[in-house]
């Protein structure tokens, strides 16, 4: 029920004084004088009844004045008193009754589907628990407690339902695990760095098992197959690394890197090391790699304006004035710079 309390209900809701009986039909009362509002009278008149001791006077209440009442949010917490009551009262069938009206009525489905597979649970009907909390998960859209998971496989495996137990299981690990992935993914990186490519690989693929979405995971995947020549997974994996992170620089990059060594692509390559700078800090590591690739890029189409404008910009990156004049530098070398293990930073 919303919160609206009719200013002539104030005095007798807010009396301490009064035994929960006697204020209920006391507000009872007013429901002749304000037809117009007896939905909140009777909603109101009910929730005073919440501290008597007798049950079944609550649910001689409740039965009578619930049918009069329209309103869905005032019913809403008739319907929860009434369901406490019944269970009070010995009636687990009509308790269970009531939920499903309730969950029928409601838009807080969620609520009411944990509700409802808790029943059965303490009931021990394990195929109507595993059936509501299956349909709360679904409405939950999974974001929910680890130990629904948890519990459902558990149910799962008294039912000889291994594939589904196995299945609850796995997602209730990952979910405990998920606070992890960052050292596992960070030991591979360590591992990539020393040369231990294999090793490394191991380490990212755990963290793929955990979280499939997992944005430096994929990368470091893309790397490792990048590096290996398989163009195909390598971009699957920056592929997916972006849905997670469509901030990554590094991705870009080594994208755009795909697309000129790769394709011969020099327009696709310089889209991808745009897009890189565009999302990349402005203190980041990588912006003497992107200038200094957009240059050559840039020289390769004989677009010697740009060229310049970028190789200035490389040398301000690196901390050096724009006029100065790098010997070492040679816009005619063919290679593009990706990036590699070193410049993944967690």
């Amino acid at each position: 029920m919303n919160n609206y309390l009719p200013e002539y209900l104030e005095p007798v809701c807010r009396n301490k004084d009064l035994a929960p009986l006697d204020k209920a039909n006391q507000i009872l009362a007013f429901a002749e004088e304000h037809p117009d509002e007896t939905d909140f009278i009777y909603a109101w008149a009910m929730l005073a009844l919440r501290g008597i001791e007798d049950y079944q006077i609550m649910v001689d209440y409740c039965e009578k004045y619930l049918p009069l009442t329209k309103s869905v949010d005032c019913r809403s917490d008739t319907l929860m008193l009434l369901t406490h009551a019944y269970e009070e009262t010995g009636q687990p069938d009509k308790a269970m009754e009531t939920r499903l009206i309730k969950l029928e009525e409601t838009d807080n489905k969620s609520y009411v589907l944990e509700e409802i597979a808790e029943a059965y649970e303490k009931r021990k009907d394990l195929k109507n628990a595993i059936k509501y909390y299956e349909l709360f998960i679904e409405e939950c859209e999974g974001a929910c407690d680890t130990e629904i998971f948890s519990k459902l496989a558990g149910f799962y495996d008294k039912e000889n339902d291994h594939t589904n137990a196995a299945k609850n299981y796995e997602i209730a690990a990952r979910e405990i695990c998920l606070e992890s992935c960052w050292l596992w993914c960070n030991t591979g990186r360590a591992l990539a760095i020393m040369g231990k490519l294999e090793e490394a690989t191991f380490y990212f693929q755990m963290v793929l098992k955990i979280d499939p979405k997992h944005d430096h995971a994929n990368y470091n995947m893309g790397q490792y197959y990048h590096m290996k020549g398989d163009i195909y997974r390598a971009l699957h994996h920056y592929t997916e690394a972006l849905k997670t992170n469509p901030k990554m620089d590094v991705v870009y990059n080594n994208l755009a890197a795909i697309s000129y060594n790769e394709n011969g692509n020099i327009a696709e390559a310089i889209a991808n090391v745009e897009k890189a700078l565009s999302v990349s800090d402005s203190d980041s590591k990588l912006l003497v790699t992107l200038y200094l690739n957009l240059s050559r890029l840039y020289a390769r189409i004989s677009d010697y304006d740009k060229q310049e404008y970028y190789k200035g910009k490389m040398m301000e990156a690196a901390g050096f004035p724009a006029e100065f004049n790098e010997e070492d530098y040679d816009e005619d070398d063919e290679d593009y710079d990706d990036e590699d293990y070193e410049d993944d930073d967690e």
